[in-house]
């Protein structure tokens, strides 16, 4: 997913390709657990049993949810690129004449490179819920770009962006050690006059400005509940970044 995202020489064709395979998994994967109850069975087959709690299902699910932030996270960079080429692929196939030649096709077969609303919506809408185990800053910028270009319903977006609230705030709790009531106290004020940035991916467009003078951006900070790490992220090497 962060070479994908990363490298100058893969195009929206490629990228494209890369996330509608990775939606392909997933909704394999969501085929094979249609309901909770046989998500929470599936432990019995791996040998491991889930009590249905949030680290049970990860642990027994995690190959699912990284498959599922790869996809978030290509869309966050090349997700602009991405939807403007499906969608001048699809208006060039619904033109094509019947006698056109497979060879000399200048965008490739639209279902090979879907990345359509529908398939967004049952993914961040199945009860294995994708988006909760994400990267905190993907999560943030993916809701901003299926804002931005409709990839989800708005009933569905708008449940997702209150979930996201919900949990950037409790990320502001923190469990405290015994101490005394004082030190207690001054910690608690200390929580509550901080007031918590938003942390979101750094996108090419937002990193523009900092690349003209030499620096780079990477994913920010927040919750990782999948121990993610991207090679290419942030991409330090100076004079060989244009590649």
């Amino acid at each position: 997913a962060s070479f994908v995202s990363r490298t100058a020489c893969v195009n929206a064709e490629t990228a494209c390709e890369a996330v509608s395979a990775l939606l392909r998994f997933a909704e394999a994967y969501m085929d094979a657990y249609p309901t909770e109850a046989s998500a929470r069975n599936a432990g019995r087959y791996l040998g491991a049993e889930s009590n249905g709690e949030q680290a049970g299902r990860l642990s027994i699910h995690s190959l699912f949810y990284t498959i599922s932030q790869a996809s978030f996270y290509i869309m966050c960079f090349r997700g602009k690129d991405c939807i403007q080429y499906y969608r001048r692929a699809e208006e060039y196939h619904q033109n094509l004449e019947d006698d056109y030649d497979p060879e000399l096709l200048d965008y490739s077969d639209p279902q090979l490179i879907d990345i359509t609303a529908k398939r967004w919506n049952r993914l961040c809408s199945h009860h294995l819920n994708p988006l909760r185990f994400c990267l905190e800053s993907v999560r943030g910028e993916f809701l901003l770009l299926a804002d931005n270009f409709d990839l989800l319903d708005q009933d569905l977006l708008n449940k997702l962006m209150i979930e996201d609230r919900k949990m950037e705030s409790s990320a502001m709790l923190t469990v405290a050690s015994p101490s005394p009531s004082s030190s207690l106290r001054s910690g608690v004020k200390r929580m509550v006059r901080k007031r918590r940035k938003v942390s979101l991916i750094q996108t090419p467009a937002t990193l523009k400005k900092r690349r003209l003078v030499g620096g780079v951006g990477g994913l920010g900070k927040g919750s990782n509940p999948l121990d993610s790490f991207f090679p290419f992220d942030p991409y330090l090497l100076r004079r060989s970044y244009v590649f």
